[in-house]
């Protein structure tokens, strides 16, 4: 193939690949809320900065369950899960730090969850978001709920977004210190010229077993187009004021 035609299928790829990620089935309620189709690209947009946290548009107080002695409210970022519940729900994190990402449910047992929209999809919950926290007769958290609507989430406390792999913090570690004399003499190495290699087998590698979206997350599917060139719920409904659980 050559240069120039290179040049062009690698632009129509980045081309591609840029509106699968514009069209990553993120989907949108009436409210601006938005969900996404897999929990890989929810992390991705929240550890992008791209995010549109959840917002509740109704309004409940909360109400204790069986087995509860009082609530308080927190922001999400100031609540640490016990730990025998993060095993309980195979977790990465105990912390919200990041905020959180988890699928999004219905109405349940007389307490709203997300908007129908959004139901399956997995829905942004940003770390400073207000949360009603349930607490047992010895002190431990064993529930939140969204402060505004105490609607649910998925699971009695919601899937903390897991810090940033350590993979991705080596990969921009400094380089080691070399004496000046070493690399003022080092003999300059020859490196034979490699042809670009096609854009089939390049979209390949990047699918992987796992499919390239889920395994690349946002940042990767732009990364492959970039190197290609480079080498040549809330229901709907009016909350109610009360309610039996």
């Amino acid at each position: 193939m050559s240069n120039q035609k290179y040049l062009a299928a690698s632009a129509l790829l980045a081309s591609l690949l840029a509106s699968q990620v514009a069209f990553a089935g993120m989907v949108k309620d009436s409210h601006g809320n938005v969900g996404y189709d897999t929990l890989a690209e929810c992390d991705a947009a929240v550890n992008a900065g791209t995010a549109k946290f959840y917002q509740p548009f109704t309004k409940k107080p909360a109400v204790l369950r069986a087995g509860e002695t009082r609530t308080q409210v927190m922001t999400l970022k100031d609540l640490v899960i016990p730990q025998d519940t993060v095993k309980s729900m195979s977790y990465q994190a105990n912390d919200y730090k990041r905020g959180a990402c988890e699928i999004g449910l219905g109405p349940k047992a007389g307490q709203n969850g997300v908007s129908q929209s959004l139901q399956g999809k997995y829905v942004p919950y940003s770390p400073d978001m207000p949360v009603n926290v349930y607490f047992n007769k010895m002190g431990q958290p064993v529930r939140a709920t969204m402060k505004q609507c105490d609607n649910r989430f998925a699971a009695n406390m919601p899937r903390p977004i897991p810090q940033t792999p350590v993979a991705m913090k080596a990969a921009v570690a400094p380089a080691a210190n070399v004496p000046a004399a070493t690399v003022a003499t080092a003999p300059a190495a020859v490196v034979a010229p490699v042809a670009p290699a096609p854009v089939s087998a390049a979209i390949g590698a990047a699918q992987g077993s796992l499919g390239w979206k889920e395994a690349l997350g946002v940042a990767g599917v732009l990364a492959v187009g970039a190197i290609l060139v480079h080498n040549n719920g809330d229901t709907g409904t009016t909350g109610t004021t009360g309610t039996t659980r």
